[in-house]
């Protein structure tokens, strides 16, 4: 499989009924960066189930789109991932980007890189229908 494949089936994965599989997909010295912190083993699938639950708990829906290849770089792939989100019938469609390294078939690294621009549009979105996340 190629690790566009490979970056993409574990970007799909990330969603409450195929954590299981996107845990399987890291390897075993994986490191989720995610801003100043680092995680590894378990605590990186699990800090997408805390994620997708705190939202959950606070938005009417929460729902994965797709992920789309951005680039790649010998075995850096760069994803991008949209979700739908709905909350007091207003709806917005957020993009998120994920830099992953794949080596032996596995995510060997994962560097959560929002867009500014992306973050900046999801703040006042929450804002105007009164969430906190």
């Amino acid at each position: 499989m190629s690790i566009e494949k490979i970056a993409l089936s574990f970007v799909d994965s990330l969603v409450p009924d195929k954590f299981s599989k996107a845990e399987s997909m890291l390897s075993p010295k994986c490191i989720y960066s995610y801003g100043d912190e680092k995680l590894t083993g378990e605590s990186i699938i699990q800090s997408f189930v805390n994620n997708h639950e705190n939202a959950k708990g606070k938005l009417d829906t929460i729902e994965y789109i797709d992920g789309k290849i951005l680039s790649t770089d010998q075995n850096v792939v760069t994803v991008t991932v949209q979700d739908k989100i709905i909350k007091n019938g207003f709806e917005h469609i957020y993009t998120d980007r994920l830099i992953l390294t794949v080596e032996e078939s596995l995510i060997a690294k994962i560097e959560y890189s929002p867009f500014p621009e992306e973050r900046r549009k999801l703040k006042e979105f929450l804002s105007k229908v009164g969430v906190v996340l």
